[in-house]
């Protein structure tokens, strides 16, 4: 499918402001006087209740959202890896496009405040249309079979604090992909980046955060050690009391391997002799 809008049943009011609908539970089997049982609005968050659910104990456990900190889901450090490697072919922007210029809007990310003043919403792509007849598909030259790989988010050290990865399954092209998330706490600034397979790592414009406000299970991005900041922050954006940690940092000093001789007649030195015998024969 193509995206699916929080405002496809909107009512316009008297006052020219467009409303969201309200739905009904969608969990059959709740009883009456559970709290999840009553109206919703999309978008509309409860805390406790929307991010809750019963353990196998019949305890009620509360979620925190999608987990992003240390010792957390082993697919995460493939999808840095994965951001890395597409990012050292270069970035564009909409500053510096390359040959995409006619691509521009299709494909910067955008970062957007939401209702909850936590959470920010990130996206990229074509999110309506100028209601002619013409489908939200555009097939550009060069760019057929291209698709999104990652969507991400940076903070103001470089270090990635959210990424999701948009696997393509069909011959369909998506043309829209967002997801919302909550920063860590301490974060100052967010840069969005979205990664596609053909036309690249594309970054959009930075927005400021207020770092008293966000996610305190996520802390570990903020009070990392210097040995892991060394590793996920670019060092160019560091700030002037990481780089003195960082310019502390002492590391052990590294011993030179030294040869094994192995006894003449073992296999281990028959095995080395071949080896010498067949580099000189080649």
């Amino acid at each position: 499918g193509e995206f699916l809008s929080p405002w496809i049943d909107a009512v316009e009011g008297k006052d020219g402001r467009w409303q969201l609908p309200q739905y009904p539970c969608e969990v059959k089997s709740l009883p009456d006087e559970d709290p999840k049982k009553k109206r919703w609005t999309p978008g509309e968050y409860d805390a406790g209740v929307d991010n809750t659910d019963l353990d196998p104990n019949n305890n009620i456990r509360e979620w925190g959202g999608q987990k992003m900190w240390a010792g957390d889901n082993p697919e995460w450090p493939a999808l840095l890896r994965h951001a890395n490697y597409a990012e050292s072919f270069g970035v564009h922007s909409e500053e510096a496009p390359a040959e995409w210029t006619e691509h521009v809007e299709e494909l910067v990310p955008a970062l957007y405040p939401t209702p909850r003043p936590d959470t920010v919403t990130i996206c990229v792509g074509l999110a309506g249309c100028d209601g002619s007849e013409h489908s939200l598909m555009i097939d550009r030259a060069g760019s057929e079979y291209d698709s999104l790989e990652l969507l991400y988010a940076k903070d103001q050290e470089g270090k990635l604090i959210q990424i999701l990865p948009f696997p393509n399954h069909g011959m369909t092209a998506t043309v829209f992909h967002t997801y919302s998330f909550i920063p860590p706490k301490g974060t100052s600034s967010i840069t969005p980046f979205a990664c596609f397979k053909i036309r690249g790592v594309w970054r959009g414009s930075s927005v400021e955060w207020n770092p008293d406000v966000g996610s305190e299970d996520m802390q570990w991005f903020v009070d990392m050690s210097p040995e892991m900041r060394t590793q996920l922050a670019d060092k160019s954006k560091l700030q002037a009391k990481s780089k003195s940690q960082i310019a502390s940092l002492r590391y052990p000093k590294g011993q030179k391997a030294k040869p094994v001789l192995w006894p003449e007649n073992s296999w281990e030195g028959n095995a080395a002799k071949a080896r010498t015998w067949d580099a000189k024969l080649g």
